[in-house]
Order: structure tokens, then sequence, then C-alpha cells
């Protein structure tokens, strides 16, 4: 015989059900409580660590002197990483930094969680991982290391939340895919033999 659930059980099993709105409320509670939680550890050595994290990323330090570097010791192959590396952090870093101008946004720290926008520094060390890590196999975990260093770092000092952090890397990500397939196309049309 065919068995007919009642209708308590139905709305019992429909209550179970997060709503959409439920659900965004768990993230947004999550990414507060994460924040405080990585804000407010301290130590000497995690303060050092993401002092000279900071450091680092501020105007694409290391970014750019890798990209020295690899323009030098790298031959045809570095100087192009290079040169689309450095084209995908000033896109990222003149990108991300008008978004959140415009929007004007306050940081976390001692105010309001901020809204949904990206990491700069985040997206332009993310980046250029991508690129460096697309034409330099061996430098790939390195960089991408350094970026993940980034995204924390800004938790750390409390000056992002990590959902800011994770829209940084998506930013990031998505300019080092596009400035590498336009890269890979113009090279590819500079190297087709022209017919006269």
């Amino acid at each position: 015989p065919t068995v007919t659930p009642d209708a308590s059980s139905i709305e019992q099993q429909a209550s179970e059900i997060p709503a959409r709105p439920q659900l965004l409320e768990w993230l947004v509670d999550l990414d507060q409580r994460t924040f405080e939680l990585m804000s407010g550890a301290s130590s000497p050595a995690l303060d050092a660590a993401m002092a000279m994290i900071t450091n680092a990323s501020r105007h694409a330090r290391l970014p750019v002197l890798t990209a020295g570097a690899l323009s030098i010791l790298g031959g045809a192959r570095g100087r192009r990483c290079a040169g689309e590396a450095l084209v995908a952090v000033g896109v990222t870093t003149s990108a991300a930094g008008a978004v959140v101008e415009g929007a004007s946004q306050r940081r976390p720290a001692g105010s309001a969680p901020g809204p949904m926008l990206p990491s700069g520094r985040t997206a332009s060390a993310t980046a250029f991982a991508t690129v460096v890590g697309h034409h330099v196999p061996m430098l790939r975990i390195p960089v991408e290391v350094f970026a993940a260093s980034v995204g924390v770092s800004r938790v750390y000092n409390g000056v992002h939340h990590p959902r800011n952090v994770v829209l940084g890397w998506l930013f990031g990500r998505a300019t080092g895919i596009v400035v590498i397939r336009i890269g890979g196309a113009v090279e590819t049309r500079r190297e087709r033999p022209r017919t006269t």
C-alpha cells in the first residue's frame, strides 16, 4: 500500500531546509567571526611575518623586483613573462582601486563591516602569480604562496574582511588569465609568417 505523508511531516521537512536569506546571514556571520578571530590574533612571530608581507606587497614591490629578475635572467621567455605580469598587476591594481574608491568603502577596522569589494593587494598579487606560474611553472608554488599570504595579511592586519580577500583573489585570477590569453594571441600573430 502507498503511504501518504501527513501534512505535519511535510512541514517539518520543509522547515529543515535553510532559506536563502538564512544562508546569506550565516555566511556574513562566518565572515565577521573569521575576521575578528584573525585580526584579534597576535604573536611576535606572526606580527613580524605579516609586516614583511605587507611591505613586500606595498606598491607591488616584490612582484616588480621578481619581474625585473625574470626579464634579466629569463631570456625572451622571461621578458614576455615579466611584461605580461606587470600589465596584469597594473590593470588589476587600477581597476580594484577605482571600484573601492567609487564605492567609498570604509575599512572594517573599528567600523561596520565593509561591502563586497575586492582587496586590491590580494588581486594584484594573485594576477602576478597567475601569469608567472603559467610561464614559469617552477615558480608557481612560491608566487601562489605569496599571493595567499598577502590575502591572509590583509585580514590579520584588520584592513579587509575575508570576503574582500576572496573577491580580490577571484578578480586577480580572472585578470591574469585574460592577460595570458591576450598575450598568447599577440605572440601567435607576431610569429605568423607574413604573406606579400
